[in-house]
């Protein structure tokens, strides 16, 4: 990927270097944004990953948890494009509604009996 972006798109490297050296990145591919904002970034996302696309092979046989190889960059590409565009980012707590496990209201519950935990522990 670091590859084919230096290739196409040499001026986002330092960004792109920076991202995948942080430790925390926006996951997802979610973008909320004015159209002209979101077809610039479909532009140069799509620019780099039919290239790369191009030089994976992605019909090996074994693990499909790593056929997903273009989302998971694309994910990090996010992140480099926000940040060498310098965006404002507004964020936001997202859940994933059809895991059934635990419902809202419980996950909510709990927290609040971790903070009544951390209260008293603050007392004493």
């Amino acid at each position: 990927a670091r590859q084919v972006v230096s290739e196409t798109h040499p001026e986002y490297l330092s960004s792109y270097d920076a991202v995948m050296n942080a430790h925390s990145f926006y996951f997802g591919n979610m973008l909320i944004s004015r159209k002209e904002t979101f077809d610039l970034y479909s532009k140069w996302l799509f620019d780099i990953m039919f290239k790369l696309e191009k030089r994976l092979d992605l019909n090996k046989k074994g693990n499909t948890y790593q056929s997903r190889v273009i989302g998971f960059i694309s994910e990090r590409l996010l992140q480099v494009w926000v940040n060498y565009n310098d965006l404002k980012v507004k964020e936001y707590p997202v859940f994933n509604t059809e895991d059934r496990r635990i419902t809202f209201f419980e996950k909510n519950l709990n927290r609040a009996k971790k903070i009544k935990g951390l209260w008293k522990k603050n007392e004493n």
